[in-house]
């Protein structure tokens, strides 16, 4: 799979995030010059490289695996059941220091699950994104929990 971005813009793409944040995010996110989009429930089945508009990348209409164990096991930490997600595409370093700089500062609620999109993680699935960050999650939580101790 070639890399090459189709889109020239940052972009960054949620899911799970209801829609007082979400318009919240997206005029953060215009003002920024970020395109935004909320992924809808059929694109937790694709490549994170074709969400984003990478070449090469094509639509699995065929692919349908439920992220029961994230909705089970990991809990938002906003009292839903999804996980809130987002993620980046294309921002420079400098761009997404200042996204997120801006957005603690605007007071927007914090998304539980982060990721930018790389080499390593394009041909995954959203779901198997998720799942990924799910993991490091609770390992972080973890390594906080003994440390406290």
């Amino acid at each position: 799979m070639s890399s090459k971005v189709i889109k020239k813009n940052a972009c960054i793409f949620t899911y799970g995030v209801d829609d007082k944040k979400s318009f919240l995010i997206e005029n953060f996110c215009n003002g920024q010059g970020i395109e935004y989009r909320r992924m809808k429930e059929e694109d937790r089945f694709q490549k994170i490289g074709w969400i984003a508009g990478y070449s090469g990348y094509v639509r699995d209409d065929n692919k349908h695996v439920p992220l029961e164990s994230a909705k089970e096991t990991v809990p938002a930490g906003n009292g839903k059941k999804q996980p809130e997600v987002m993620i980046f595409s294309a921002l420079s370093d400098e761009q997404l220091d200042a996204f997120l700089e801006g957005y603690k500062a605007m007071g927007i609620e914090p998304v539980s699950l982060k990721a930018v999109v790389t080499k390593h993680n394009e041909n995954w699935t959203f779901d198997e994104l998720v799942q990924e960050l799910i993991r490091e999650r609770a390992a972080i939580l973890l390594g906080q929990m003994k440390k406290d101790r």
